[in-house]
């Protein structure tokens, strides 16, 4: 069975999040400036992207049973 386009943002929105909270849980551990400022660019392009997808699945009116993680509602019709 093909999954559909749906699916497919729908599970990058949530793998970019957990990538994202991963990255801010390893904060206070980091001491090397370099790496320190590698996180700090990824988390960027991670949210850049991030924000990217779910601009897209509202404007698509995609309907998320992880509402609560990504905060998308149904369209209102009519």
């Amino acid at each position: 069975m093909a999954k559909s386009p749906e699916f497919d943002i729908l599970t990058k929105i949530a793998e970019i999040k957990k990538q994202m909270q991963s990255i801010e849980s390893c904060f206070d551990a980091i001491e090397d400036p370099d790496m320190l400022e590698y996180c700090v660019l990824e988390l960027h392009a991670l949210n850049a992207e991030y924000q990217a997808l779910v601009r897209l699945a509202k404007s698509e009116s995609f309907v998320c049973p992880y509402n609560d993680i990504l905060q998308i509602k149904e369209k209102k019709t009519g």
